[in-house]
């Protein structure tokens, strides 16, 4: 496609980009390192013997690794897109590809617009150079010239809050000094595509804040903003629509809630099964936890049924439950202990089921949440279940008037109820892993 066919209306559009790298092969960065590679071959030695050794090791070709196979996708202008996937998915080197830091080694990237981008901390800043100077060295890489970084020179000193240390050379700065200043650069200086890897990582609580509003105000004024982020509740809070990558490749594309929300059930699902596995099989166990919503009375209620394996009672029998939400940051929302209200007797059958209902004035906000469940058998820990249960809130109106969930844990101050049962099947428990109206009209 030549860049006359390049539609008006986009803002960027890549056409099955792969990006591939030969593990153990030596780069020959300079004409100096070509020349020495050149000079053992010639000898008739292995370079990677000589050039190649990291710690007394020898490198080996261990074959190719695809950071990127086959990605195609177009962002027409002004959209806010988040790129979301687990380390080494390869949306890091897509935002570099962008970035023109490195080339594909097939397919195209087509880019309209003046890019700016912030891809790792302290990314173009000099160590020995003042945040003053950085600020034109980083300002002139990012393409804009000094007239345009002195019209813009105290509005990034001001929202960096780095004014005192100016004049301090940036080798001293901390890691979220640094953050601070590569955003406000980033951010400050008028280019139509913004590049973010991470940005939000470092740095406090208020700058963060500050910074989303920020990017609120960037997407408001029609620029194009591509934002890579672990973080969902940030995605879902900036990004109208999110790719998800996986393993080099688009695995979901859509509009940011969904995507965002799957992929965090998926992740979590992930998790549990590794800490299963490493986990030894125990004798008493949890045989079913189902949670499940009363819609006549707008409540949810979490059934736990136990096993004690070897046919022996519960002895000093103790249960506590907690609630999380993944979709934003795994937020402990309310936790539950059957001490605290002295909920069940000294002594319980080897298998049962135990019924915890919750009040209704709890209703949750639409989102993932998950269920971590903790037994106590003589006063010692018998069973840890984390992520035991997953399940999807969804809300057929916004949430207003709602009970605003606390940021921190609030412990039995919900009206709840324990009820023990028999432990025989119920019709009605559903799965662990469902969607639920939290609440219906």
């Amino acid at each position: 496609m030549a860049y006359e066919d390049f539609p008006e209306d986009l803002a960027i559009r890549v056409q099955d980009v792969e990006k591939t790298y030969r593990l153990g092969v030596i780069n020959r960065m300079t004409f100096r390192d070509e020349l020495r590679y050149r000079l053992l071959r010639l000898r008739g030695h292995d370079p990677k013997r000589s050039m190649g050794r990291i710690g007394g090791r020898e490198l080996s070709d261990s074959g190719v690794f695809h950071a990127l196979d086959g990605v195609s996708f177009d962002i027409r202008k002004g959209e806010t897109v988040g790129l979301i996937g687990r380390n080494g998915a390869g949306k890091s080197t897509m935002l570099k590809i962008l970035a023109r830091i490195t080339t594909p080694t097939r397919g195209d990237a087509w880019i309209r617009g003046r890019i700016g981008s912030m891809l790792e901390v302290g990314t173009g800043f000099h160590p020995e150079l003042t945040g003053r100077e950085n600020i034109y060295l980083n300002g002139t890489i990012l393409g804009m010239s000094k007239r345009e970084i002195d019209a813009k020179f105290d509005e990034i000193v001001e929202f960096s809050e780095i004014g005192e240390f100016l004049d301090t050379p940036v080798k001293r700065y901390s890691s979220g000094m640094y953050v601070k200043l590569a955003f406000s650069i980033a951010s400050s200086l008028d280019t139509d595509i913004l590049l973010l890897d991470e940005v939000l990582a470092v740095g406090d609580v208020a700058f963060r804040r500050k910074s989303l509003a920020r990017m609120k105000e960037i997407a408001a004024s029609g620029r194009t903003i591509l934002f890579v982020s672990h973080s969902m509740a940030q995605i879902r809070e900036i990004c109208s629509r999110c790719i998800w990558f996986d393993h080099g490749r688009i695995r979901m594309d859509g509009p940011a809630d969904p995507v965002a929300t799957e992929y965090a059930r998926i992740a979590s699902s992930r998790m549990d099964d590794a800490a299963a596995a490493d986990v030894p099989k125990q004798t008493f166990r949890i045989a079913r936890l189902s949670p499940r919503f009363n819609v006549s009375r707008k409540g949810w209620d979490l059934r736990i049924d136990w096993d004690t394996g070897d046919g022996s009672e519960w002895t000093r029998p103790r249960v506590c439950v907690w609630l999380r939400s993944w979709s934003h940051e795994e937020v402990p929302i309310c936790a539950f202990d059957t001490d605290s209200a002295s909920a069940l007797p000294p002594v319980l059958p080897a298998q049962g089921s135990l019924m915890l209902e919750i009040s209704g004035d709890v209703r949750l906000f639409p989102g993932v949440y998950h269920i971590d469940c903790h037994l106590d058998r003589d006063g010692k820990p018998a069973v840890e279940s984390r992520g035991a249960a997953i399940f999807e809130a969804r809300s057929r109106i916004p949430p207003f008037g709602w009970r605003r969930m606390p940021l921190s844990p609030t412990f039995f101050n919900i009206r709840h109820e324990w009820k023990l049962g028999t432990g025989t099947d119920d019709p009605e428990a559903l799965p662990p892993d469902f969607a639920v109206n939290s609440s219906m009209p």
